[in-house]
């Protein structure tokens, strides 16, 4: 098991479809899915994991995903060689436990996700799942850091922004973004102060579309 923790910007999707790509090319299976709808359109065939997975509603951390013996989608698992997770972060870790039982339960093997590579990948700096009216430290421990396949996964880093021109204003605006997701540099009451080159002094619809999208009047 394989995490790719990255920043936006950084890669991640890129290095996943090139993944996925190799894995098809060679004739093999890869399953390719997302936490949540508008990352999974991203994918190459990428589908959410609770759609792909038949992850039950509500996860509990005795559930099992609901994949049957005998139906298409357990003799597609018997042919999968690699999964790739995207935003996995965002996903509570009873829903990460319920796929790895049920790969366990279809290709009869006590090993994690039944011996299947998978590879997770997102930012932890992002959004962690939702717990009502709780802590940050709940959150990170009802996410797969706080599971018990997080000991047995190697983490590897995409830390260069290859979305922005590596201009010093773009290095610098991407340093920031990394400072705020680490929590370094707040300002008081540990609040986040934004730089003046973000502020926009209009309230107008025109002008915020303006201060972003400064050159959009003249194309």
């Amino acid at each position: 098991m394989i995490f790719i923790h990255s920043a936006g910007g950084c890669g991640k999707t890129f290095v996943c479809n090139t993944l996925a790509s190799a894995v098809w090319s060679n004739g093999d299976v890869a399953l390719y899915v997302a936490s949540f709808g508008i990352t999974a359109l991203l994918l190459e065939g990428g589908r959410t994991a609770h759609s792909r997975f038949k992850i039950p509603i509500p996860t509990l951390d005795t559930s099992i995903a609901n994949i049957k013996r005998g139906t298409q989608l357990s003799q597609l698992l018997l042919q999968t060689k690699v999964v790739i997770w995207d935003e996995v972060p965002m996903q509570h870790k009873n829903a990460i436990d319920s796929v790895d039982q049920g790969f366990r339960d279809i290709l009869q093997k006590d090993i994690p996700f039944g011996g299947v590579t998978v590879v997770f990948e997102g930012d932890f700096w992002q959004t962690l799942p939702v717990i009502q009216q709780g802590l940050r430290q709940q959150m990170i421990a009802a996410s797969l850091k706080g599971g018990r396949l997080w000991d047995q996964i190697q983490v590897h880093y995409l830390v260069q922004n290859m979305r922005l021109d590596q201009t010093p204003d773009n290095i610098a605006h991407a340093a920031w973004l990394l400072d705020v997701g680490a929590g370094k540099n707040l300002g008081p009451g540990e609040t986040v102060q934004l730089p003046e080159t973000m502020i926009c002094d209009d309230n107008s619809v025109t002008g915020l579309i303006s201060s972003t999208y400064p050159h959009i009047y003249h194309h």
